[in-house]
């Protein structure tokens, strides 16, 4: 299970990934902080891209990331050990 605001947190995406590098902090950081996304983030629509992935349009307007499954997968898996 993923909740919304952890999957918005972790966009995949070019912008997103270069805000993080941005926030970044030497405790290695890999997500958005939770003060950059609103806490409400809700999914408008959700597409599924291929047989690889699936893109989310969020209340925000933001719909760039492409989640594919093997990163889902690896995100799951990251939460599970925190």
């Amino acid at each position: 299970e993923y909740s919304l605001a952890d999957l918005r947190k972790a966009c995949p995406c070019a912008t997103c990934r270069d805000l993080r590098n941005q926030l970044a902090s030497d405790d290695g950081l890999t997500m958005l902080t939770s003060q950059a996304i609103d806490p409400s983030t809700e999914v408008i629509q959700l597409e599924t891209v291929g047989r690889y992935a699936i893109q989310f349009t969020w209340k925000d307007s933001h719909k760039t990331g492409i989640y594919t499954y093997e990163f889902l997968r690896g995100l799951g898996q990251d939460q599970a050990h925190h």
